[in-house]
């Protein structure tokens, strides 16, 4: 999983299974078209595995850090 920005939007990406590769995720088909698998290196610019961005912390009365859960609609699934 992860998040794609794109144009101020953010996406979040939630893929089944577990990839232990670079290759592996470059071979992941996104989309078929006339039989043919579209995957992810036909449309990536680079695939590389990296540490997620910080997306925001909280305090408590501005002391240390606290732990926030966030939660997610899905649309047409909630």
């Amino acid at each position: 999983g992860g998040i794609l920005t794109r144009g101020g939007q953010s996406l979040l990406i939630h893929g089944l299974g577990r990839v232990e590769s670079i290759e592996e995720i470059e071979n992941i088909v996104i989309a078929s078209y006339g039989g043919s698998p579209l995957r992810v290196r036909d449309v990536a610019d680079e695939v590389k595995i990296d540490y997620e961005i910080r997306r925001g912390a909280v305090s408590a009365q501005g002391q240390g850090e606290v732990v926030l859960g966030l939660a997610f609609m899905l649309m047409g699934e909630n």
